[in-house]
């Protein structure tokens, strides 16, 4: 007798493995990968920001800009193939949307942490600092890797379960490194000498820890999709 986990994962599976649903698959997992390339490219600009590379910064700030522009229209052509789909409910066609909106939204905290690095060019990090900020970056890249994974193995129940669990790891990482740098806030301010430049990174922190924290949730949704009865 299957037992109900493998049913279900028999059900999402041949759903969305059918000929008609074949298109949400694919952009399902284009999404995915558009925002682990936001999560790269946030990587780089943290580098060259605190490497004192202003160029290759500036580069690095586009071409997340253009990433970032691309998820959102791969959000909007989900919404109109989900929208016309068969789905099995409409309890699961909301979730399946609120995955990928809650994806596309830690993608945009990535995008916007990256937008006010910029503005702290002229203020370099001490470099114990910088290497908080580096490792925050590593979540968000692997935060968004695992998602990937997890999309392209939907089929799999246990694997996503398993994926799920390492993001909830993640996020605890990133909660830890937001507390260290805030911690460290007054004399970050002394290096900087500008209580301005403190604002503008604590902006950063709070948009790496909202990627993460959204992150997170998107991948809930979609643990919960594959567990659902």
């Amino acid at each position: 007798m299957i037992d109900h986990i493998e049913l279900l994962v028999s059900v999402i599976s041949s759903y969305l493995s059918s000929r008609k649903q074949r298109n949400i698959a694919a952009l399902l997992s284009q999404h995915a990968g558009r925002c682990k390339a936001v999560g790269y490219t946030l990587q780089k600009i943290i580098k060259s920001w605190l490497d004192g590379k202003e160029e290759e910064l500036a580069i690095n700030k586009e071409i997340i800009h253009s990433e970032e522009k691309s998820a959102d229209n791969l959000e909007k052509q989900l919404v109109v193939e989900v929208a016309k789909s068969e789905l099995p409910d409409n309890k699961f066609q909301e979730d399946l949307l609120n995955f990928v909106r809650m994806l596309d939204s830690s993608a945009g905290g990535a995008k916007r942490a990256a937008t006010n690095i910029l503005l702290l060019m002229k203020y370099p990090l001490p470099d114990r600092y910088g290497e908080i900020v580096i490792k925050a970056g590593e979540v968000i890249v692997e935060m968004f890797t695992l998602i990937e994974k997890a999309v392209k193995n939907i089929h799999k129940s246990p694997d996503v379960i398993e994926l799920g669990m390492q993001v909830d790891k993640l996020e605890d990482k990133m909660d830890s490194y937001y507390k260290q740098l805030k911690e460290s806030y007054f004399e970050i301010e002394k290096s900087f000498n500008s209580s301005a430049a403190l604002i503008i990174l604590d902006h950063v922190c709070r948009d790496l820890e909202y990627s993460a924290d959204t992150g997170e949730d998107a991948m809930d949704i979609l643990v919960e999709l594959v567990q659902r009865k």
